[in-house]
């Protein structure tokens, strides 16, 4: 399997656990990516607040490298350029007007024909076979955030209240993935620059809940989201859940090294946390 790849300015910075764990994965599988040569930042926060065209121009551009390239298929593991790249194809196949607009933009006679992925469809299709590790003892709840389910009609991605997709991954890995209602509930995004308060009461109720329903650990899709639940645990009395991607835990069943996963990166180290889990 091979893809065309879309890092993302996340990937690099805040997100580089999720970009490590990605890659280590994607190459245990022996799955191939190829990072567009021409790849910009999507603008996923400022840019739609400013002007609708340019929140599509921007994405659409990225999309249209892709096509320049001859690939049929995007991989997106940011949720937020996710969603950016999913509405501007969307709109731009619905709005014949902002399509010649957007042409214009880009200077390019955009064809809208590449398929957009977020990494969860990808290793939902993936052999679980040869499981090293037996974590059946490790309560997991999935945090999909509020970007990857949401519009319905854009996203078209699972279950739009109550996703799965990351449930079943990692249940069928031997997690012992537990249900809760808080699964695409906003984090509060950059409102920690804005709004505090509102902030830390949006993630303290993610956190305070995902301790209630019984979770060890929360797993996460989102650079953003994962940051937030992370980081400012600090904030909290008892910083004492860690906050996960998803590839990460599919590396640990798996077998591989955690610091090639980044588990080194993260907060809240997971290490204390697994190790009293095995001993139940």
């Amino acid at each position: 399997m091979r893809y065309a790849f879309y890092p993302g300015c996340s990937m690099h910075a805040s997100g580089r656990d999720y970009l490590e764990s990605f890659m280590a994965i994607s190459g245990f599988f022996g799955i191939d990516f190829e990072k567009i040569k021409e790849w910009t930042c999507c603008a996923p926060i400022a840019a739609h607040g400013v002007s609708r065209l340019l929140s599509i121009a921007i994405p659409a551009k990225n999309l249209a490298e892709v096509e320049k390239e001859d690939k049929d298929e995007v991989v997106v593991p940011c949720a937020a350029c996710y969603s950016r790249f999913k509405v501007a194809s969307y709109e731009i196949s619905n709005d014949k007007d902002i399509a010649m607009k957007v042409n214009d933009c880009i200077g390019y006679n955009f064809k809208n024909t590449v398929r957009i992925l977020h990494p969860l469809e990808i290793f939902n299709d993936i052999k679980k076979d040869f499981i090293m590790k037996d974590f059946s003892k490790i309560n997991v709840v999935c945090y999909y955030g509020c970007l990857l389910t949401r519009p319905p009609k854009v996203k078209q991605f699972d279950i739009c209240e109550n996703p799965r997709t990351m449930d079943d991954i990692l249940r069928e890995l031997g997690f012992n993935v537990l249900d809760w209602s808080y699964k695409t509930d906003c984090c509060g995004t950059t409102f920690n620059l804005t709004k505090k308060d509102v902030f830390l009461r949006l993630t303290g109720r993610i956190l305070s809940e995902a301790k209630l329903a019984g979770a060890d650990i929360i797993a996460v899709a989102c650079p953003l989201c994962q940051v937030n639940l992370d980081s400012y645990q600090l904030e909290f009395k008892e910083p004492d859940i860690p906050v996960l991607y998803f590839t990460q835990l599919i590396g640990l069943a798996y077998g591989i090294s955690p610091h090639k996963l980044g588990l080194n990166r993260v907060f809240v180290e997971p290490e204390r946390v697994i190790e009293r889990c095995l001993k139940r």
